[in-house]
């Protein structure tokens, strides 16, 4: 794969999704960590009990619930600006910029082949995730929890794409195209040593 530089609304988009989409993945550890609502409840009540206060399982879960809300809160904010970059990049393309690469063209080696479909799955693996969250917040009530079930498995999908995408960027940097991280980062131009 030839090297090539990245222009400023590449490098832009990229970093916002990679950044945003960082503590997005934050929120989800935290909530399935620390702030589990069962675990914060057992704190809870291991206070209360030392306190000599009488406090049901129903209620430590209900208080754990509303410890965590403010950081669920970030989740949701998150998840509306990690939208608004989606709708970008997807209309980039309209106006010439950032356009989608097709697996399908000619000419590609395998591993280009496959970087261009996981970058194709990973955007409407990303548009169904962004879609599960808005209808989680404002979708029909009986959708609710189909809805939800599919969005928990976001999780997955996002954390095989960080392997894949990290993996491959290192040992693209570390074999056919060094100073890749650079030039993500900088935007300037290979040398002509690293074409």
């Amino acid at each position: 794969m030839q090297a090539r530089p990245f222009d400023r609304t590449f490098r832009l988009i990229h970093w916002l999704l990679a950044i945003l989409m960082f503590l997005l993945l934050v929120t989800i550890f935290l909530r399935l960590t620390w702030l589990e609502k069962y675990s914060v409840a057992e704190i809870i009540n291991a206070y209360a009990a030392d306190q000599q206060i009488e406090i049901n399982q129903d209620q430590a879960v209900t208080l754990a619930k509303k410890i965590r809300k403010p950081m669920w809160q970030w989740h949701i904010w998150l998840g509306y600006a990690i939208t608004a970059v989606y709708v970008l990049r997807m209309l980039l393309p309209l106006f010439g910029k950032m356009r989608f690469a097709s697996p399908k063209q000619p000419g590609l080696d395998v591993k280009t082949r496959f970087q261009y479909f996981v970058y194709l799955v990973f955007y409407v693996l990303l548009g169904a995730s962004l879609t599960t969250g808005l209808l989680i917040e404002f979708g029909p009530d009986a959708w609710h929890e189909t809805v939800e079930e599919i969005h928990v498995l976001s999780i997955y999908y996002f954390l095989t794409y960080m392997v894949l995408h990290l993996g491959g960027v290192f040992l693209a940097e570390l074999t056919s195209l060094p100073g890749l991280i650079s030039r993500i980062i900088s935007g300037d131009h290979p040398t002509k040593s690293s074409e």
